[in-house]
């Protein structure tokens, strides 16, 4: 997609998902629907997870995953994004500027605390 900037359009499409569903009205109040979605970002995180062998004691920790299973976890992680795609929204970001801005004030803040030994 030369030329269009694809973090915008994921915003975009997503605000036009989410005014087509009525549970994220404006009659629900901000706080509620930012709730909403770290819920549901934290659900899809879990079945991201859960599509992993994470479990230690278990003879599969760590495998190398199958293309499906592969493909199943991508689809969670896009899952996840729709959820903090959403946040960004609820919380008046709209830009691809803003998130941009954002992420890069707080990876920041990440290498300084990897820095001092966090």
């Amino acid at each position: 997609m030369d030329g269009v900037d694809m973090l915008q359009d994921m915003l975009d499409r997503q605000a036009a998902l989410q005014a087509r569903l009525p549970r994220f009205a404006d009659s629900v109040s901000q706080t509620q629907r930012l709730i909403d979605n770290a819920e549901m970002a934290a659900c899809e995180a879990v079945e991201w997870k859960n599509g992993l062998p994470w479990k230690k004691h278990r003879q599969d920790y760590g495998r190398v995953l199958t293309s499906q299973e592969l493909e199943h976890v991508l689809e969670e992680i896009v899952d996840v994004l729709h959820f903090v795609l959403n946040g960004f929204l609820v919380a008046g970001v709209t830009t691809s500027e803003e998130v941009y801005a954002r992420f890069l004030t707080k990876h920041q803040v990440n290498h300084k605390r990897q820095n001092d030994g966090y």
